[in-house]
């Protein structure tokens, strides 16, 4: 579908040719298709990924610590996109180019109307616009706290007692269960399937939604729920913990005095692996960072971390040690070789490749196949398996790869081998998903859990939740609510103690890095956590969206929270600040933080019970956070054009020969005119270039160039119209003194405001394309200050 969208995109710009008599239709026509080419671009990138589109995943990941990410696997659709993105821009560039006539044929407007027509099917049909609408869907849902629904179960570790078998638990990365079809992949995985022959195999393990990716996949086999981001704009990795209302597998076994290890290739960064098993109970917790200091060669590595082979060799050896404790353990382990797109291969077989070699994923599976036998024999041969369960299941179901389209050929299933010394060899059908997987292995070690979250035992005969609802994920979907309120925010009633220079803030017992945001409710609950991190939507930006009387605790430089504050509350530093208040506040409370301060709950709710709300202010605030976001200014009015603008432009009029200098110039400072009494013409090139093209004292008798005869400043700009795109004119001083004498020098230009200044008051107009841009006056013996901002310019 999202190849038709294109076509109709494609179809629409041909169909605009010489079809608008305005500039204006022409920018918007142009805007128009640029934003079909883009959202059909965010689909492909995002199905490409994901192989759903733009799903739970896309936010969960937006929303995460993306360091450790494996960047060159991804070379080639990186490229891709940039490319996407440069030819779009060039389409609607080019649309706004020959769409514009000024005489238009007869069958333009029916051309107009079939263009028009068509942009809006191929957005509105397009996959990626209804994935887009999902995502934000997603986001608002999550904002509702729910109750606990009657098809969760509630574990209390306390009361969970177990019979001390130990577990292994290997996720192999994206080793789905159609590898070892032998009518798909002939000889793929033949250990494998040597292996499922002495297994329990669980072969109905479907894919669900919150469960497709790594992370993911981990929090549902140990905790029974599927995972979603925990709130709207939200990055975890600015918080302490992880899910820390969710009860897992590590906080069971913890409680049993299991020793808990977790070794995975990648990065514990990445997607907050690390602070997920860190927050449930596991003692070790080791990443590429650690593991490769640990092998024979750390430079012998891929962009996601170990090789299989090296994981394998420290997992076998981390077992030995465990096994020789007088103390039950459980290890989990996550290998990375069957990574999509193309997987890597192992050099310990890198001559055993599948087949002719060609298809790289398949090699990568065919290496997994003999590295995960070569790591089952080595268990069994030094005795590492005696009453120890082992499993070897896949995270989650393959992403797009070089194999997609074969995988797709037949249902897709999860891999769940079990090897359990009282469970008989064979095949269990039961439908499930990877939420029952919790349950099943506690109960195997001595447990009787009726479920674990919404998951269910896989051995018993009580039906899942996959075996009960015809549509589990559109269950699972309606208690997104209850799944956020997993992740518990801390709460400020005792107070929060913010300590500028370990640059933290410490709510009840957790500390929670800066800069930071906490959304508030009337009862001055924390709903949401906002953080400021990895590139991603700046606090500002945020703060600017609240609704005018959403309330907010916000730490951040006092140079960012400037914007919001009355100028004698401002403090220009990088110093930290602490703020409370609403955007519709008379006043916001504003505490500069040199050392150490803690605010009480007291002080907080005193606040906020005498805060005064004002009808305007809101709106104020939110345009000074969107000048300051765009030009690091603050008390200037910006000025956005669509005019080619390489470089921002400050303008400052002063009125009054002794208040302060008047000037234009380049925010970089590298070109700047200081303008003198009158009104001064300049022109602005494309590249910023600033060039001043004629003055006029009318407080002099000598208008220009010692003549007494008025500029016409509307000749100067009718005569420069091709050389300059843009045309600001500045007074200084005093733009007219006794009478009027601006009538003869500005009359012919579509300027009102000038009629009516008086004396010395302080003057700024901008013209492009014929047209004015913005024109605005100032209160006598003041100054006025504005930026000239390209339209797509952003902090």
């Amino acid at each position: 579908m999202v190849f038709i969208c294109l076509l109709l995109t494609l179809l629409a710009a041909g169909s605009s040719i010489r079809t608008c008599t305005s500039r204006l239709k022409s920018t918007l026509i142009s805007l128009s298709i640029l934003v079909a080419l883009l959202v059909s671009g965010c689909f492909l990138l995002a199905n490409h990924l994901t192989d759903d589109g733009i799903n739970e995943a896309v936010l969960y990941h937006l929303t995460m610590d993306m360091s450790g990410t494996g960047y060159g696997d991804f070379a080639t659709p990186m490229a891709i996109t940039l490319a996407y993105f440069l030819i779009s821009v060039s389409i609607s560039l080019a649309v706004f180019r020959w769409s514009f006539t000024t005489k238009r044929a007869r069958t333009a407007q029916y051309r107009g109307i079939a263009s028009i027509t068509l942009i809006v099917m191929a957005i509105a049909s397009n996959p990626g616009t209804s994935g887009l609408i999902n995502l934000a869907a997603m986001i608002v849902q999550t904002g509702n706290p729910q109750d606990q629904p009657e098809q969760y179960v509630a574990v209390d570790p306390s009361k969970v007692s177990l019979d001390g078998k130990n577990l292994i638990y290997l996720y192999v990365e994206s080793l789905e269960l159609n590898y070892l079809d032998k009518d798909l992949f002939p000889g793929l995985t033949p250990n494998l399937q040597r292996l499922r022959n002495a297994a329990t195999e669980f072969t109905n393990i479907r894919g669900m939604w919150g469960t497709s990716w790594t992370i993911a996949g981990m929090v549902s086999s140990q905790c029974g729920i599927p995972l979603i981001s925990p709130g709207e704009n939200n990055s975890t990795s600015g918080a302490e913990l992880f899910l820390p209302k969710a009860i897992c597998l590590g906080d069971i076994l913890k409680n049993q005095g299991y020793a808990l290890h977790y070794m995975g290739g990648a990065a514990l960064s990445f997607a907050g692996k690390g602070l997920f098993y860190k927050d449930h109970g596991f003692d070790r917790i080791e990443g590429v960072d650690r593991l490769l200091a640990k092998t024979p060669n750390p430079d012998y590595r891929n962009w996601w971390g170990l090789y299989d082979d090296s994981l394998y060799a420290l997992l076998t050896s981390r077992i030995e040690k465990l096994a020789s404790l007088d103390q039950p353990f459980a290890l989990f382990g996550l290998t990375l070789d069957t990574h999509h797109p193309k997987g890597n291969v192992s050099s310990s077989c890198k001559n055993s490749r599948y087949l002719d070699g060609s298809n790289p994923i398949l090699n990568a599976v065919h290496c997994a196949d003999q590295l995960v036998a070569e790591f089952v024999s080595d268990l069994k041969t030094n005795e590492l398996l005696s009453n120890t369960i082992l499993v070897i299941a896949s995270d989650h179901l393959a992403l797009p790869n070089t194999a997609a389209t074969r995988l797709k050929s037949q249902t897709r299933k999860n891999l769940v081998l079990v090897f359990d010394e009282a469970l008989p060899a064979g095949k269990i059908t039961k439908p499930g998903t990877t939420l029952d997987m919790g349950p099943t292995l506690i109960n195997l070690m001595g447990g009787t859990l009726t479920g674990l979250g919404f998951g269910r035992d896989l051995l018993t005969e009580e039906p899942t939740l996959a075996g009960t609802y015809l549509n589990l994920a559109k269950y699972l979907k309606s208690h997104r609510g209850f799944l956020r309120t997993l992740w518990d925010f801390p709460q400020i009633f005792l107070g929060a103690q913010i300590d500028p220079e370990a640059k933290t803030i410490q709510l009840e017992e957790q500390n929670l890095k800066l800069p930071i945001a906490l959304k508030l409710n009337n009862s001055l609950q924390v709903e949401d956590v906002m953080f400021d991190f990895s590139g991603r939507t700046r606090l500002q930006e945020r703060i600017e969206k609240l609704d005018e009387d959403q309330r907010f605790l916000w730490v951040d430089t006092c140079l960012e929270i400037a914007p919001l504050l009355a100028s004698n509350q401002r403090i220009l530093a990088n110093d930290f600040c602490l703020s409370l208040g609403t955007l519709g506040a008379r006043q916001i409370f504003v505490q500069p933080l040199e050392r150490s301060f803690t605010v009480a709950f007291k002080d907080i709710s005193a606040y906020f019970e005498n805060i005064e709300r004002t009808v305007d202010q809101a709106d104020i605030r939110r345009r000074r956070l969107a000048t300051y976001r765009m030009t690091g200014l603050i008390d200037v009015e910006a000025i956005s054009t669509t005019a080619p603008l390489a470089e921002e432009i400050i303008i400052s009029s002063a009125g009054g020969p002794h208040h302060s200098s008047s000037y234009i110039k380049l925010k970089s400072n590298a070109e700047s005119y200081k303008v003198k009494r009158g009104v001064t013409l300049f022109g602005i090139k494309s590249d910023s270039s600033i060039q001043p093209l004629v003055r006029a004292d009318t407080c002099s008798m000598a208008m220009q160039d010692g003549t007494l005869a008025p500029p016409r400043f509307s000749e100067y700009i009718e005569r420069e119209n091709k050389t300059y795109d843009h045309f600001v004119i500045v007074s200084h001083d005093s733009a007219l003194c006794r009478e009027n004498k601006l009538d003869s020098i500005l009359n012919d230009l579509p300027l009102e405001m000038w009629r009516k200044l008086s004396l010395r008051e302080p003057y700024i107009a901008v013209l492009a394309n014929g047209k004015k841009l913005t024109e605005i006056k100032g209160v006598k013996d003041s100054s006025l200050s504005a930026v000239l901002v390209h339209s797509s310019t952003r902090k």
